[in-house]
Formats: C-alpha cells, sequence, structure tokens
C-alpha cells in the first residue's frame, strides 16, 4: 500500500487551475453540500480557485453557516464555510415573495448554445 500511496497525485490543484484558464468567473447556482468526500473536495478546491484569482458567485437557500450542517465529519468543512464568509460577500435577498412562482410571458432573451448564430443576438 505504501507504494500505492507514494504514486498518489493530488489532483485539485491542477482541476483548479485548468478551471482558472477557462475563465475568471465561475458561478454555483444553488450552492449545496450533502456528501462528506464532496464536503473535503469542495473546500479545498474553493480554496484553490480563489488562489488563482477565481471569481465565485453562488446562490443558496441556506446561509454559510447552515452549508452541510449536521454532516459527518463537519469540522472539516468549516474552514470552507469561513472562506465563503470571509473571501465573498454574503447577500441576504429574503423576500417574501417566491419570483419563480409568478407567470410571466418568456422573455425571449436567453440564448443557447452560444455559437456564430445566437452570438449575433447578444452583440444587438
Amino acid at each position: 500500500m505504501q507504494g500505492v500511496h507514494q504514486r498518489d497525485v493530488d489532483c485539485v490543484p491542477f482541476v483548479a487551475a485548468d478551471i482558472a484558464k477557462q475563465g475568471n468567473v465561475l458561478c454555483f447556482d444553488e450552492f449545496q453540500c450533502t456528501d462528506v468526500a464532496d464536503a473535503i473536495i469542495l473546500r479545498r478546491l474553493l480554496e484553490s480557485l480563489i488562489s488563482h484569482g477565481v471569481v465565485l458567485v453562488t446562490t443558496s437557500n441556506r446561509c454559510p453557516d447552515e452549508l452541510y450542517k449536521n454532516g459527518i465529519q463537519r469540522k472539516s468543512f468549516i474552514p470552507a464555510i469561513q472562506l465563503l464568509k470571509n473571501r465573498l460577500y454574503v447577500i441576504n435577498l429574503d423576500s417574501t415573495t417566491d419570483y419563480r412562482k409568478i407567470p410571466r410571458p418568456p422573455s425571449g432573451v436567453y440564448y443557447a448554445p452560444l455559437d456564430v448564430y445566437t452570438a449575433s443576438y447578444t452583440e444587438k
């Protein structure tokens, strides 16, 4: 097993560097963590992304202190929570209105996938 562990490579910094090469803003919609392995990887990924200058934009139905609450080995995720609280702006958008439930006509402004055809609309 020692031979196996000697060959063990930490891929998280490489993944973060690759993400940083592709763009400097990363958006997480409905950010949450429900798995101990994800918690440990997310902590390290967030730290590495920020160290590469990636700007994180997240939405969540939970404030940072509520993330991975009651999770196994939550103590290992606390540094990620502190990182979110210390390095990102946490803005509470508390409202009694759920705007997703208000019927409205399609806006016609979302274009996906972005290609030559749809890009011409985004330039107008």
